[in-house]
């Protein structure tokens, strides 16, 4: 009988620690997302980070991530302290790079940019970053944070056996990628969190802005690599590349090229119907380009939307292209390296597609 009563006190304590370590876990993700909420809302401020709370699945999508993490190095080590430090240190870099990222070019961390690292590096030396009073707080009140859990670690440490620990690491796994597919990368779930009030809905950076940071940054795995075509044989490819040089134009060969997008600009003159007299001809000058120059017309796919489809093919000559999120070649990079001075413009916002980075890196 007495042992039956010291089992069941020790069944009560094991799973009243347990209770306790889950609590303090959810509580501790739920800091750190808010945290990470309030630095991810770039030039709108408290306006955004309060309309974060007015939607719950952005609260739920940036805090769920951050549990996992905590509860899976916490069954890994049995040591709940050391998951928060380490899920602690990946939140506030991550999200501190997000906030500079925004600050300095109005473009977000992405999961593909991890792979960019000397993009990174070349980003930090050109750039001088100034760690403010907040993000000193954040670091020091998860310090503190951190520091009580780990003097609680004795009081709360549950004695697992290791059939048992692997076991719950192979759970919380399972858990979590079934989480990351019915919620993190459900294009449902993404259109739950809408939060298009302070925004404009056509704007990829501010897109992402309005859903936080954590949610969004992990959504952004979607588009990780680029698919390959059908058909695609990298061996027949490096075949027929492989006695192909690229030759330099001639000096006396070469000639200003100018080319022109026409989204928002109809040529009339190509309509037999219409007619305009020599002195009240609106493409006089043009046709007079048109004269004393080769030229052409381009036919395109594109129709009312999506017209940077065409514009990055005609850069790059390639129909299918990837993120073009770090610096790729492009006829205008050949032309630079043949001494032309390279320009683009549009008369749209610089942050429409990306434009203001993605135009860089095309050169």
């Amino acid at each position: 009988m007495m042992m039956k009563i010291g089992k069941m006190r020790d069944d009560k304590k094991y799973i009243g620690r347990g209770i306790v370590n889950i609590l303090v876990g959810i509580v501790v993700s739920f800091l750190l997302s808010a945290v990470s909420l309030y630095f991810a809302t770039d030039k709108y401020g408290i306006e955004m980070f309060q309309s974060y709370f007015e939607n719950g699945y952005i609260v739920f999508l940036n805090t769920l991530p951050v549990f996992f993490s905590i509860m899976f190095v916490f069954l890994i080590c049995n040591q709940l302290w050391i998951g928060i430090s380490i899920a602690s240190i990946l939140v506030i870099v991550l999200s501190l790079i997000n906030y500079f990222k925004l600050l300095f070019r109005d473009d977000p961390l992405l999961v593909e940019d991890l792979t960019l690292f000397s993009e990174m590096k070349n980003m930090t030396g050109r750039y001088k970053i100034h760690i403010n009073k907040d993000m000193i707080f954040w670091i020091l009140g998860m310090t503190v944070v951190i520091f009580v859990v780990w003097k609680l670690r004795k009081i709360i440490k549950i004695e697992m056996q290791i059939s048992t620990r692997i076991i719950s690491v192979i759970m919380i796994v399972l858990c979590g990628i079934g989480c990351m597919n019915q919620f993190i990368l459900n294009d449902e779930y993404y259109q739950k969190t809408e939060n298009i009030a302070l925004i404009n809905r056509w704007g990829g950076t501010q897109q992402f802005i309005s859903r936080g940071f954590i949610y969004p940054f992990l959504y952004s795995s979607k588009d990780v690599g680029m698919k390959k075509p059908d058909g695609y044989n990298k061996k027949e490819i490096e075949n027929s590349l492989k006695d192909i040089k690229e030759d330099d134009i001639p000096e006396d060969k070469k000639v200003n090229i100018i080319a022109i997008m026409m989204e928002a600009y109809g040529d009339f003159s190509v309509y037999p119907q219409i007619e305009f007299d020599s002195e009240n001809d609106p493409y006089a000058a043009f046709n007079r380009i048109k004269d004393i120059t080769y030229h052409g017309n381009l036919l395109t796919d594109i129709f009312a939307a999506g017209t940077v489809r065409t514009e990055r093919r005609f850069i790059t000559g390639a129909d299918a292209y990837p993120s073009l999120r770090k610096n790729t070649y492009s006829y205008a990079r050949y032309f630079t390296d043949q001494g032309y001075c390279v320009e683009g413009s549009h008369p749209c916002y610089s942050w429409f597609y990306n434009r203001i980075n993605v135009n860089d890196h095309l050169g």
